[in-house]
């Protein structure tokens, strides 16, 4: 299995179509802004900040970073 490098964002889908997203990856404050584009798809039910949330991202815009 290859290992992808940088940022990503990973989604589990439950039986019930309930849908859990993960930001890996990412630092600083920028991560909101990917997950305000994420929040259009549907409704949140619940949300927390990793301990990278936190830190200052050192590499630019964490949208900027995952798109390329």
């Amino acid at each position: 299995m290859k290992t992808m490098q940088g940022p990503m964002v990973k989604v589990i889908i439950d039986k019930k179509g309930n849908a859990a997203v993960e930001m890996i990856g990412f630092q600083g404050v920028g991560c909101s802004e990917l997950a305000e584009k994420l929040k259009s798809v549907g409704p949140v039910t619940s949300e927390s900040n990793k301990p990278e949330f936190y830190e200052e991202n050192q590499s630019g815009n964490a949208l900027e970073t995952f798109a390329g």
